[in-house]
């Protein structure tokens, strides 16, 4: 897994990924062949999945983001 994501760090600009991309790979703990599967769309589906959860977590089921908190800091 890390070797996977230190190649896909060096050639991050070549590939156009962003910081975001890398976290989904860690976080799904993709690895190998697996990796090379993913569809973009698999992609999309698990960060929509991530943005719901987090939506449910402050009340907004939805999917008003009218009424997500505003950040104090």
């Amino acid at each position: 897994m890390k070797e996977l994501i230190d190649f896909l760090q060096q050639k991050e600009d070549d590939l156009e990924l962003e910081k975001e991309d890398l976290e989904i790979v860690r976080k799904k703990r993709i690895n190998g062949c697996g990796f090379l599967r993913i569809t973009e769309k698999k992609l999309e589906k698990w960060t929509q999945k991530d943005l719901n959860e987090m939506l449910e977590k402050y009340g907004i089921v939805s999917g008003d983001i009218a009424r997500i908190p505003q950040f104090i800091p």
